[in-house]
C-alpha cells in the first residue's frame, strides 16, 4: 500500500494559532487589525509563538522565526520610513531595518514581560542610527560629534519654540551641557556628511564658474615663482664652486659619484661639501635680508642678479 504524504508536525505554539490559509473558499472578510505592530497576529500571539522557541529543533525554530519576521516586516519598514529624505535610498534603510528586526526576534525573551513590538523598536532604530553613523559619512568625524549632531538640531528647535527667537551659542551649549567650542566642532563636522561638490556653480548663470575652477592649482605658477626667487636669493650666499655643486646635484640630478668625476674629487668629499652647503643655506634662510654668513654679499640685494644667472637657471 503506497505511503501517503503526512503534513509536517506543528509545535504546540504553532498549533495554538489560527491557520494562515485554507483550501476552502473564503466566505468572510478579514477583520481589521487592532494594532499595526501585531501584523497578522493578534495581541500576544507572536509572544506565545516565540515562547520556548530556543528549545525547538533547528528546522522548526527557523519556520517560526520566518513567520514572525514576515508578519513584522511592515512594522520595521514603518520605522525605516522615519529616516527618509536624509540622503539614503529607502531600499537600503528597509534592509537595515529588516536586519534589526531579525536580531530583535532572535534575542526576544517573552518571559521578560515586554511585547515584541516594544522590544524590537529600539533594536531597529539603533541599527538605523548605526548605519547612518558608520556608513553615510564621507569624512568621518569622532563618534562623539556624530552622536551630538542630531541632538543639537533638536535642542535648537526646542529653544526656538520656547524663546521665540534664534538661540545663542551659549544657550545651546548650556542646554546640551557642552562647551561652546564643541558646538563649533559639531557644525564643522556636519560638512563631512554631505561635502560641497567641486562642480557646484557659483551663480545662476548658465556659464557660471564652478567651485573647482576657483581653487588654486597645486602647480601654481605664482607660488613656484616665489620659491624660485627664494632659492636664488639663498644661492647668492654660496661660492661659485658651491653653486656649481648645487646645480649639478639638484638641477641636473646627477649622482654624487658623477659630480666627483666632473670636479676631480672623491665621492666622500662631494658628500661632505653637500652637507656644508645645506647647512649654510639653512642658516641663510633663517637670516634672509641680513648679512650672509660668509659676509660677502646681501641675500636681499643680489636676488635679481643671480636670478638671471645661467648657472642656476
Amino acid at each position: 500500500m503506497p505511503e501517503t504524504n503526512r503534513p509536517p508536525t506543528l509545535s504546540p505554539a504553532e498549533a495554538s494559532l489560527p491557520p494562515t490559509g485554507s483550501t476552502e473558499p473564503e466566505t468572510t472578510t478579514q477583520a481589521p487589525r487592532t494594532r499595526a505592530s501585531h501584523g497578522p497576529f493578534g495581541p500576544g500571539e507572536a509572544e506565545l509563538l516565540l515562547t520556548g522557541v530556543h528549545d525547538l529543533p533547528a528546522d522548526e525554530r527557523g519556520r517560526i522565526y520566518q513567520r514572525v519576521v514576515n508578519a513584522y516586516l511592515p512594522f520595521a519598514r514603518g520605522l525605516a520610513s522615519r529616516y527618509r529624505f536624509r540622503g539614503e535610498p529607502s531600499e537600503d534603510l528597509e534592509q537595515v531595518a529588516s536586519l534589526g528586526l531579525v536580531l530583535a526576534i532572535v534575542r526576544f525573551d517573552p518571559s521578560k514581560g515586554a511585547t515584541l513590538a516594544d522590544f524590537a523598536a529600539p533594536t531597529i532604530t539603533g541599527e538605523l542610527r548605526k548605519h547612518f553613523r558608520d556608513r553615510c559619512w564621507l569624512v568621518r568625524p569622532p563618534r562623539r560629534l556624530q552622536e551630538l549632531r542630531p541632538r543639537l538640531r533638536e535642542v535648537q528647535q526646542e529653544l526656538e519654540q520656547s524663546l521665540r527667537r534664534q538661540p545663542t551659542l551659549d544657550e545651546v551649549a548650556d542646554t546640551l551641557g557642552v562647551p561652546v567650542t564643541t558646538i563649533a566642532e559639531i557644525e564643522r563636522a556636519a560638512t563631512g556628511y554631505e561635502p560641497v561638490s567641486l562642480e557646484t556653480p557659483l551663480g545662476s548663470a548658465a556659464d557660471a564658474a564652478t567651485l573647482g575652477e576657483i581653487l588654486p592649482d597645486a602647480e601654481d605658477d605664482l607660488s613656484r615663482l616665489v620659491d624660485q626667487i627664494t632659492v636664488h636669493s639663498l644661492l647668492t650666499c654660496l661660492t661659485d664652486r658651491q653653486r656649481r655643486i648645487v646645480q649639478l646635484r639638484y638641477f641636473q640630478e646627477k649622482t654624487q659619484q658623477e659630480i666627483a668625476d666632473e670636479l676631480g674629487v672623491s665621492q666622500v668629499q662631494v658628500s661632505r661639501l653637500l652637507s656644508q652647503i645645506l647647512a649654510r643655506l639653512r642658516e641663510a634662510a633663517e637670516t634672509v635680508g641680513e648679512q650672509c654668513p660668509n659676509g660677502d654679499c646681501s641675500c636681499e640685494g643680489n636676488v635679481s642678479e643671480h636670478a638671471r644667472s645661467p648657472a642656476i637657471a
